[in-house]
């Protein structure tokens, strides 16, 4: 397990410490997102729902961001294979002009 790392955040007014393996710049961006998202849930409605609809705008988030990762790996591993025919014709055209 790495260092542990210990920082204190205010979110919505509260005092948080957060203690993670991630760097405290990451965990000050975390809390800052939250805190924004938060802010930005009460500016359009001061329900008990802000809570609920934050979380699902966090999770919509998350979902479009695993797809398009999804999606990117599926090109970045067509690229590696279409790398490797490319390179492996190239050597059997270089090994045939030796001959």
């Amino acid at each position: 397990m790495g260092m542990q790392n210990k920082i204190e955040v205010n979110i919505c007014g509260k005092s948080l410490v957060l203690i993670s393996d991630e760097s405290t710049d990451y965990m000050l961006r975390i809390a800052a997102y939250v805190n924004n998202k938060i802010n930005d849930m009460k500016n359009i409605n001061n329900s008990n729902s802000n809570f609920l609809l934050l979380s699902i705008n966090i999770a919509d988030e998350l979902f479009k961001l695993r797809k398009k990762n999804e999606i990117l790996e599926k090109d970045i591993a067509k690229l590696r294979t279409e790398l490797v025919k490319t390179d492996y014709k190239f050597k059997k055209d270089e090994f045939k002009k030796k001959e």
